[in-house]
């Protein structure tokens, strides 16, 4: 009886054990299911990771800490983990520079819908609106691209706050959240009793009971299109609902055009298949949805690369599923409007939907022949020509791989040319095109999912914007593969130029030096490759990293071989050729019949 009463005791000082805000954090993270947490050091946020370092001292469980370099580093990594695995992603910096640091992936975040929680540390609270040392009102800066920005001053809210940013992120349509936490918050105590400060917001819900007379009279309609057309975005990804797409696709013989966001929500030699759609996307994708008669939009938002002049032209019939209310009628007025998830649409379709009525056969010779009128590839055999490299690459691989890229012509490239089989498997910045998150998205992915290869296909300019990160994969030993397409060149601004612009080249060169003449505007003008940097010099520079250089054509099998039989980090320098362009191309303030399938010299 005795010993009862001692338990009992014990338990209950176990109970009433008063936490610090740091441990609540910990705590709480842990509860949550957070398994890694990327990001930097700093004052304001230091309590915190002292929690972290002392329970890994001690052997208990707490999430794995992967340091970053930089913290815009950390916050695209966070993007690619949670593009990979479906699940939130984690970053936790310090304040003012390190806070400011975080805005462009937060903003990357908000504009592609990626469920990441952004944790920075804040000054102590008495200091708020002082102008102390490293403050800077980060939730007013993000307040209009996140979910929620919360400012943190003591102990007893940080649990609420961070539930109800993780319920945030993955409730309606994803996307960030922003915690700034004061440092007195961290170091000081809950409230006895184990209070906590529950946070209420309005969200908004997904609409579950929809109109099922409009949709049935939607589908029944589409079910008997002359010239229908499927027009998929993030929305398919983001649920895993890219089996459903397929079967409903199949079930209407419906050809589908996919968004930059979408790509490998279908085979892209699959029938069905129209590619990509947008100003770089296939003939076929633009001229069917040119010439449809019924376009149903799903998990897409009409946005200005996208539907631009003609899109739709010929539609009888635009139809719009999409989880955020807000995106319905944006844009593109619609004669349908289904406010719910991409995946309860299609449960609901293929369960319900009739059957098609009759044969598209003549609207799928009609797609065969528009087909055909793709660009052909360059035929230059002294020069590797980049799209054939990423082809290469992509049959090296069976298209499956986890790959990233930056921002520029070796995205583009890569969306044409590389054969995704899992939406999942692609990782790029689209809403804020943001040069030089490939690299940490890469090693994001990496720990979301450990057991695929897992690619970086960069271009030289977006490589260099976080190349600091190359110390991340040294120190961690990530076996990312890195293709740099190099063509000294900021590619895309320069294929601008030339096209649009009387070719005024000089302030788009990267191998550009006071030896080379003032206002060159020609790449018959170039003196030489100055290879600045020299990448296959970083192997003495990142110790653990293997390098090599190719610039003939010859060489791309058994080097891209090379790369992938590697066990670890790997960087392959492509020197391809410069006057290289991303074809089709529509020009600005074109429309679709302006197509562009060629460069005349």
């Amino acid at each position: 009886m005795k010993t009862n009463k001692t338990d009992s005791k014990t338990k209950e000082k176990v109970e009433t054990k008063v936490r610090t805000g740091a441990a609540v954090f910990a705590d709480t993270i842990n509860a949550l299911g957070i398994s890694y947490l990327f990001g930097h050091t700093g004052g304001a946020i230091m309590p915190m990771y002292f929690e972290l370092n002392e329970r890994i001292t001690r052997k208990e469980k707490t999430p794995e800490v992967i340091m970053f370099r930089h913290e815009q580093g950390a916050g695209h990594a966070a993007e690619g983990y949670a593009k990979v695995s479906g699940r939130p992603g984690f970053v936790c910096v310090t304040s003012g520079p390190a806070s400011t640091n975080l805005v462009t992936p937060i903003a990357d975040a908000f504009m592609d819908s990626i469920p990441v929680i952004f944790v920075t540390g804040q000054v102590s609270s008495p200091g708020i609106g002082t102008d102390a040392f490293q403050e800077v009102p980060i939730t007013l800066i993000v307040s209009q691209i996140t979910k929620i920005a919360l400012l943190i001053k003591t102990a007893d809210e940080i649990e609420g706050a961070l539930r109800l940013a993780h319920e945030l992120t993955t409730t309606g349509r994803r996307g960030p959240v922003v915690i700034d936490i004061c440092r007195d918050a961290l170091i000081g105590n809950e409230t006895p009793g184990n209070h906590k400060t529950p946070f209420a917001v309005k969200m908004k819900k997904t609409v579950d009971d929809f109109d099922k007379d409009s949709i049935d009279e939607m589908l029944h309609k589409f079910s008997s299109a002359k010239r229908p057309m499927l027009y998929v975005g993030g929305g398919i990804k983001v649920e895993d609902s890219q089996g459903l797409l397929r079967e409903f696709a199949k079930k209407y013989d419906a050809p589908v055009g996919m968004t930059l966001m979408s790509l490998g929500t279908i085979d892209r030699n699959d029938r069905l298949s129209l590619g990509m759609l947008g100003i770089h996307g296939t003939v076929e994708a633009n001229y069917s949805a040119l010439n449809a008669d019924y376009i149903l939009a799903i998990g897409a938002r009409f946005d200005d690369r996208v539907a631009v002049k003609g899109f739709g032209s010929h539609a009888k019939i635009i139809a719009h599923v999409d989880i955020d209310s807000a995106e319905i009628d944006k844009t593109r007025k619609v004669h349908y409007s289904i406010n719910t998830s991409a995946k309860r649409f299609l449960e609901y379709a293929l369960k319900h939907g009739p059957d098609r009525i009759e044969s598209l056969t003549d609207w799928h010779d009609e797609i065969i022949k528009w087909r055909k009128l793709n660009p052909k590839l360059d035929d230059d055999e002294d020069k590797i020509i980049p799209q054939k490299f990423i082809k290469e690459l992509s049959d090296l691989t069976s298209g499956g791989a986890i790959v990233a890229t930056g921002v520029g012509q070796h995205q583009m490239w890569t969306a044409q040319y590389y054969n995704f089989k899992n939406p999942r498997d692609f990782m790029t910045s689209g809403g804020l095109g943001t040069m030089g998150c490939g690299l940490p998205a890469a090693i994001g992915a990496y720990y979301a999912n450990k057991d695929k290869a897992i690619l970086l296909i960069d271009g030289d300019g977006s490589f260099q914007m976080n190349i600091q990160e190359l110390a991340t994969v040294a120190s961690n030993r990530i076996p990312v593969k890195m293709f740099v397409l190099n063509n000294g060149l900021w590619g895309l601004p320069m294929q601008w130029h030339e096209m649009f612009d009387r070719g005024n080249l000089f302030e788009c060169c990267l191998d550009r030096s006071i030896e080379c003449p003032a206002g060159c505007s020609s790449f018959k003008d170039c003196i030489k490759r100055n290879r600045n940097p020299d990448l296959v010099a970083l192997k003495d520079v990142y110790q653990g990293i293997k390098t090599n250089r190719i610039s003939r054509p010859e060489e791309v099998t058994a080097a891209i071989k090379e790369v992938l039989a590697h066990k670890g980090p790997y960087i392959l320098d492509v020197e391809i050729k410069k006057e290289s362009y991303i074809l089709p191309i529509i020009p600005p303030r074109a429309g679709i019949e302006e197509m562009i399938l060629e460069i005349k010299t």
